[in-house]
């Protein structure tokens, strides 16, 4: 038993589904703060446990940047892939409703996508499912629609800010660790495990400079540079669904997805699932640096021995911060929807820097320096402010 099987969250509110007799829930971090965040994932096997783990891991995402706010998770223990998938949403959005309106801002998370939860919020006369953020922020309703509607403006390659807001982030984080490596854009070689929209926006970051992706893997295989000059962006890009597309085998090896993680790189990035990088094969590591943007993708048991390989691993609640910042930038200021992602850039390296210095200063875990800068934090009074 560790800490986590002892710690009890504010609020976790479990809901039995009367048609299909499926459990959810809702768990706010701590009712403290005036307003909570996080994300709705419908998932087959998902536990209380899971998503109190995950609302504490939201809540240090918050606590990082000082920004006054509980971190939250929800979700139903549903198969995905079921035909009555949006109904069962829509019962459960119902029996959350009052929390919805007022102290939980919703977004999607595993399995669910924001635009869909919005069409389902909507046909039970929830204005967005992120409608608190307006009441505890003391802005309109119409304020609120018309930042909230920046996250749909197109920046670049067709991809909203709302797109990118995540995987851009977990880039930014990886720009900062190239940074304190002193390896330049255009000799780094990175590595992509996950090829979601989290990984897709990280390889248009990386594309806006330039920087090698070597290998890369979906949940089926796992493509492997042959050229010397990285993988085609362009033709990952291609491709509108999870899987990779079809590249040519005189550009590409094409081996197993679990490979991925034993591939020789300067910097990992986890862009899928939740431990992914656990004792079982922390020894097939060949990277410098890893930079987790999927939640919990580390396990907490193997930080030491990542540190005692001199290998950097980033803690997720700051490398996959990335769309809090992007919240904080629309509701804290009057930016454009270019502005705010320029704005996220440049907060996530510079904390990354600074996070791994003071680790290598420190000799210490960056997951350590960063629950000592929370716990340093002074909170403002309004939720979102730059």
């Amino acid at each position: 038993m560790n800490n986590n099987d002892l710690y009890i969250p504010s609020l976790c509110l479990e809901y039995i589904d009367k048609e299909e007799r499926f459990s959810g829930w809702l768990v706010i971090d701590d009712l403290s703060y005036p307003l909570s965040a996080g994300g709705f994932r419908v998932q087959k096997g998902l536990s209380k446990c899971h998503l109190i783990k995950m609302a504490r891991n939201m809540s240090k995402k918050m606590q990082i940047w000082g920004i006054p706010i509980s971190g939250a998770k929800s979700g139903i223990d549903y198969d995905p892939n079921a035909k009555g998938k949006d109904k069962a949403i829509e019962r459960f959005f119902n029996a959350i409703t009052p929390f919805l309106k007022e102290c939980y801002s919703c977004g999607g998370d595993l399995n669910t996508n924001i635009e869909r939860l919005e069409l389902i919020a909507h046909k039970l006369g929830v204005v967005s499912i992120k409608m608190a953020i307006a009441n505890k922020q003391n802005i309109t309703i119409s304020k609120f629609k018309e930042r909230y509607s920046l996250l749909e403006h197109k920046i670049i390659e067709d991809f909203s800010l709302g797109q990118l807001r995540a995987g851009w982030g977990v880039a930014a984080s990886a720009f900062g660790l190239l940074d304190v490596l002193n390896i330049k854009d255009y000799d780094a070689k990175i590595a992509i495990q996950g090829f979601g929209t989290l990984a897709k926006a990280s390889i248009l970051a990386l594309k806006s400079k330039k920087i090698k992706i070597i290998a890369i893997a979906d949940e089926q295989k796992c493509y492997i540079d042959k050229t010397g000059n990285g993988i085609s962006y362009d033709l990952l890009l291609s491709s509108k669904s999870s899987i990779l597309p079809y590249i040519d085998g005189s550009l590409v090896s094409t081996t197993s997805p679990e490979n991925i993680i034993s591939e020789s790189c300067d910097i990992l990035l986890l862009e899928a699932v939740e431990n992914v990088i656990n004792s079982g094969n922390i020894h097939c590591l060949k990277t410098k640096a890893i930079v987790p943007g999927a939640n919990l993708a580390i396990s907490e048991n193997v930080l030491c021995a990542l540190k005692d390989k001199k290998i950097i691993a980033m803690p997720c609640f700051v490398s996959g911060s990335g769309g809090t910042l992007v919240i904080n930038g629309l509701f804290g200021s009057e930016l454009t929807a270019n502005e705010v992602l320029n704005y996220m850039e440049k907060m996530m390296r510079d904390m990354t820097i600074d996070i791994v210095r003071t680790s290598m200063k420190e000799n210490n875990t960056p997951t350590m320096v960063a629950l000592q800068k929370i716990e340093n934090k002074k909170f403002r009074e309004t939720p979102y402010k730059i």
